[in-house]
């Protein structure tokens, strides 16, 4: 077992400091340690906390206090991670909601999308909101805003017309950003397809819907012979049909009628609506792709001791599921049990992408609680990158070592992550080899990091 650097009540007098580098990273050391000091301000240290099972801590307070567009900003990326990671407010919600009603500008800001998503969230769907949601016009928030939308519609009539409207230049917008249909899914709780390859055929589309929802047959479609798109589009409408028109039924029925909109996709959808029973959320989390919906990951969080390791992995390692990695990285914290699934879900495809943030949190709890893996990682050219970016959240003694052994890398990229790697550590030896580093570069980012590590430091 590797040799932390720095005792847990070292860490405990950091994160009661004042916001900062230091406290930042503290706390985060203290996460995957099972000891709550709340998040960290700096979003990019939020995977790993949440991961862990970090709660909110003061993110309230600065709501509150927030007046800038910067600052609301960052409070926004932080409340989307909360809904991502399953770290909803739900048992605080009342304290929570007129400080989020506060935060909404009304000035096109996107900010306002995330805070009026955390108010849907908390079950609060106001017309002020809503109409300030709706006025963003930004691609970071655009897959937020028809479920904000729909939701507001939903609580007072039907939402089939909206959708409609709605529908039309979703559709012209998924021309230029074919992207934006599976994160709208997302958005609205359906299951990414993670698939090697794309679909092309209906037989596909549905045995993946099927395979999402965790059933053993699909029901059956009568379509006739034609084009693959056409027949997808018809046997979505057909498996939609008689389900109740709640907002995500009622937008994929109306994409569904616009060839922009990637029709296989649109079938998994569908398939996977119809074919997904109803659970408790765990359950449904780890056995039936539900967890891209904030509220049901967030409840599936509650009774996570009670969980099977086995099932837990057998999910994770099936699907490559993001939700269920989170949940297998806080039963970590919680028992010191469920590592298989955080290794099963992130093994070979998995542990190299660096663009999932569940997946890269998951695997940081883990390697935080065990570097082990990072130390070989760092003598494999192919995993190095992923080594320095875990290495950023493993401050123990044989990381250090291979650091600070490493000769100075070639590219600006990988001399930036060992500079962020150098600087986590919080150590007296890395904070000199940084220092050199720095020096030698003169590079922007590396200072930036070298200033980082001696507020860490001096703590």
């Amino acid at each position: 077992m590797a040799t932390p650097l720095h005792p847990t009540d070292a860490l405990r007098a950091l994160a009661d400091g004042g916001p900062g580098p230091a406290r930042d990273w503290a706390v985060t050391h203290l996460a995957v340690r099972g000891v709550d000091r709340g998040l960290p301000h700096d979003v990019e240290l939020l995977p790993v906390a949440l991961c862990a099972g970090a709660a909110p801590g003061d993110l309230l307070d600065r709501l509150a206090a927030a007046s800038s567009r910067a600052q609301l900003a960052t409070l926004a990326e932080a409340c989307d991670a909360l809904c991502r990671f399953g770290a909803v407010p739900l048992a605080d919600a009342a304290r929570w909601v007129d400080p989020l009603k506060a935060a909404v500008r009304g000035r096109g800001w996107a900010s306002d999308a995330s805070f009026a998503r955390m108010l849907g969230a908390l079950g609060t769907h106001e017309p002020a909101v809503v109409s300030a949601a709706a006025k963003v016009d930004d691609p970071r928030v655009v897959a937020l805003l028809p479920r904000v939308v729909l939701e507001f519609v939903a609580a007072r009539g039907s939402v089939e017309g909206v959708a409609v409207e709605l529908a039309a230049p979703l559709a012209a917008r998924m021309r230029r950003e074919p992207e934006l249909l599976a994160d709208l899914l997302a958005a609205f709780g359906v299951p990414r397809a993670r698939t090697e390859k794309p679909i092309h055929d209906l037989e596909t589309a549905l045995y993946v819907g099927g395979t999402l929802s965790g059933v053993d047959e699909t029901p059956p479609v009568s379509v006739g012979k034609g084009a693959p798109r056409r027949r997808m589009q018809q046997a979505a409408l057909e498996l939609l049909t008689g389900l109740p028109p709640t907002p995500a039924v009622a937008l994929i029925r109306a994409l569904v009628r616009h060839d922009e909109a990637d029709a296989a996709l649109l079938l998994v959808a569908a398939t996977w609506l119809r074919t997904a029973p109803e659970a408790p959320p765990m359950e449904a989390v780890l056995d039936h792709g539900a967890g891209e919906d904030p509220v049901v990951l967030t409840e599936a969080t509650g009774p996570l001791a009670d969980a099977p390791t086995l099932s837990l992995a057998i999910s994770a390692a099936h699907h490559r599921d993001p939700p269920a990695a989170v949940l297998g990285a806080r039963r970590l914290v919680r028992e010191d049990r469920g590592r298989d699934l955080v290794e099963d879900a992130l093994s070979t495809r998995g542990a190299t992408a660096l663009d999932e943030p569940r997946l890269l949190g998951a695997l940081g709890v883990a390697l935080a609680r065990d570097p082990t893996p990072v130390v070989r990682w760092l003598a494999d050219a192919r995993l190095r990158p992923l080594a320095l970016y875990h290495a950023r959240h493993t401050a123990h003694e044989e990381v250090l070592a291979e650091l600070l052994a490493w000769r100075r890398p070639e590219t600006p990229k990988e001399r930036a992550m060992l500079a962020r790697a150098l600087s986590s550590q919080g150590d007296v030896a890395a904070l000199r080899a940084l220092t050199r580093l720095a020096e030698d570069t003169g590079e922007d980012g590396i200072s930036e990091e070298l200033v980082r590590a001696r507020a860490i430091v001096a703590g």
